[in-house]
This record gives structure tokens, sequence and C-alpha cells, in this order.
């Protein structure tokens, strides 16, 4: 004898069902976050540099230069010892506040366990996508690992999780941690880019996804120039005049062409 259900009642019910199986298909087993990190780390670490350097600071307004020194992350992406980092974490950021003037200088690359460094120039900057490229002042012995910008690299999609290698500072080792993040936004002004609505990632570092494909920059972005001097610059609220966000491949591997192109035509 068949018995007869409500057909809405059934059509919850598979709905239910759906959506249990496919919550129970997204979460990911300790063993697959495991192997996930393991391969995040194999592809982005021997990749990733920490540079020190001494940012000199002239305010507009005079009185004597004051300098800080820093050290912050880096990648290299090239076999010679090219290394992509943004313009913010090397002084730009305090440019961005009244005009101060920054001069860089004394930079030098760690890789891998060094902790002396290698001598490096910096070679150019583009404010307005917040990166920085520098360059070992000596051609190494042997061809270095890099991040490929363009052989792999992935648009990153809203809704997706995306991972983060950086170093602790020297105090800590230098230890390789692994951050997370998961893309909530994709903006189109002042430039295609994509937001983490938690800051679980760091501006200046590299982010990949679970395969360890390049999936862009964490970058400080602020509003157009237009925008800023409208809006009476950072003193309408600084907090409220930049943010972190991710800029896609496509933009990186582009400015980088574009900066290598104008060095070569100074040179």
């Amino acid at each position: 004898m068949f018995m007869r259900q409500n057909l809405p009642s059934l059509l919850i019910a598979a709905a239910v069902g759906l959506a249990s199986t496919g919550v129970a298909k997204a979460q990911m087993t300790e063993a697959e976050y495991v192997e996930t990190y393991e391969t995040v780390k194999e592809a982005v670490l021997p990749a990733l540099v920490r540079v020190k350097v001494v940012i000199s600071m002239e305010s507009p307004w005079g009185g004597d230069p004051e300098e800080q020194e820093m050290e912050v992350s880096g990648m290299l992406i090239s076999a010679d010892g090219q290394v992509l980092l943004t313009n913010s974490m090397m002084g730009g950021l305090y440019g961005m506040m009244g005009g101060i003037q920054v001069t860089p200088r004394d930079i030098k690359v760690l890789i891998g366990d060094d902790t002396e460094g290698l001598p490096a120039t910096l070679v150019a900057r583009d404010s307005d996508r917040d990166l920085c490229w520098i360059k070992l002042d000596d051609e190494p012995s042997e061809p270095l690992p890099f991040l490929d910008l363009e052989e792999g690299a992935v648009r990153p999609k809203v809704g997706q999780m995306i991972y983060q290698v950086k170093r602790l500072g020297e105090f800590f080792d230098r230890a390789p941690v692994v951050n997370e993040g998961r893309i909530t936004a994709e903006l189109k002004k002042p430039r295609e880019l994509y937001y983490l609505s938690v800051q679980a990632v760091e501006v200046g570092t590299p982010v990949v996804d679970a395969q360890g494909h390049f999936a862009g920059m964490v970058v400080t972005q602020l509003p157009g120039a237009d925008e800023m001097e409208a809006a009476g610059g950072f003193s309408s609220g600084f907090s409220d005049s930049y943010i972190w966000a991710i800029l896609p491949p496509a933009e990186v591997a582009k400015a980088t062409r574009d900066a290598m192109s104008l060095l070569e035509d100074d040179e």
C-alpha cells in the first residue's frame, strides 16, 4: 500500500538533504588541511624573502630627517634576483600622509635562512597599485627560486578560500606561517580588486589558491586621487581612506612588465 505524502514537505526534505550533503563535502578533514598547508608552503616559501631597509623621512615643514629601520616581506619573481613587494611597506605609506619625503636606503634581501642579507637597489615604484620592485646588486651564483606571476596564475573568485605564507620577525626565528581567508567581494573601483571582510592576511605578500597557484598580491589601496582631494585627503578619516585588498595576477604581471620596460628604456 502506497502512502501519499505532502509534496512541499518532500521538496523541503530533499533540499535539506542536498544542503547537508554540500556542507559535508565542503568541510575539510584535518588531514586535508595539513596537505593543503604543505602544498601552499612548498609553492611559496622558497620564493619568500625578508627585506631589511632604512627609511629616511623628511617633513615638508623642515627639521632634521628621521630614520627608521624596518624589515618587511617580499617575493622573488625572477631567477636573477628581482623582488616584488608593496610600496606602502617600503615607506610609501608615510609618503601618503602629508607629503612626507621618503627615501629607502641600505636595502638588503634575506633569502632562506640567511640573516645577513644581500645588497639590493630599488628600481621602480607604482604608488597607484602599491607595488615596488627591487633587484639584487650582484648576479646570483645560481638561479634563485621564484614565484611565476603569469604561468599557472589564477584569477580570484568571490567565495574562494585563499592562502598566504609569511615569515615572523627576527625575534621569532622568522618562522613560516600560513594564513587563510575567504574572498567576500569583487571591486571595480578604482580598479579590479578582491576584498576579504576579515583581515586574516597581511599586506605585502602574495596569496595563492589551495593548489599553490599565484592568486594576487595583498596591497594597500587608496581611492582615486581626485576623490581623495575632494574628500579633503586623510584629514576626513584615515581609517576610512584605505583598504587592504588583493590585486589580481593580471594587474600585478602587467604592472611588472611596464616597470621593467621603463627600466630597460632608462638603461
